[in-house]
Formats: structure tokens, C-alpha cells, sequence
């Protein structure tokens, strides 16, 4: 890839994600593997737009790496603002 890439660990430290070196730090991929290290799933990040003043990927694949022909793609539109109370973000307003 051309891109200047950074990796680093996830939560999971199995996971892996790339994001771009810039402002942005845009997601650009991201690998999902099993505890035993078998990899699961892959995804792409791409078609980044200037949304709601910000630089944003509208576009995901994700691909089965078990079951080759599977693959999901999202399309992300209508992104819009919203102010958003931080008591929504812990685990007990998440678990309703």
C-alpha cells in the first residue's frame, strides 16, 4: 500500500487496525482473529468524504477470511450532528 500506515493493537490483542498517518487518522483496515490466532474476518475502510465538516469513510467491506465468498458492505449516508449526553457512554446506559 502507498499510503503512509500506522498499525496498532486493539483492546483485543489479536486485533489489528491501520489508520492513516494524517490529521484524519482514517480507519483503513482492520484484521479480527480467533483467541487461537486463526484469522476471522477482514475489513476495509475507504471512500472518505468530507462530511458534516469532517473527513469521513462512508464505505466498509468486511470479508469472511473462514468463508471466502462471504462479505458484507455497508454504505454509510445522511451522516448528521447530533449532541449526544455523555451519560449514554458507560456500561450501564449501553446494557438498555
Amino acid at each position: 500500500d502507498h499510503r503512509d500506515l500506522h498499525s496498532f493493537p486493539t483492546r483485543r490483542p489479536s486485533d489489528l487496525y491501520w489508520v492513516e498517518k494524517s490529521k484524519d487518522l482514517l480507519a483503513i483496515r482492520a484484521e479480527f482473529y480467533a483467541l487461537s490466532g486463526k484469522l476471522l474476518k477482514r475489513a476495509d475502510y475507504s471512500s472518505p468524504k468530507v462530511v458534516t465538516g469532517r473527513k469521513r469513510i462512508t464505505r466498509v467491506t468486511i470479508e469472511d477470511a473462514v468463508e471466502k465468498r462471504k462479505r458484507s458492505v455497508m454504505i454509510y449516508s445522511r451522516h448528521k450532528n447530533q449532541n449526544l449526553d455523555e451519560s449514554m457512554f458507560n456500561k450501564d446506559a449501553m446494557a438498555n
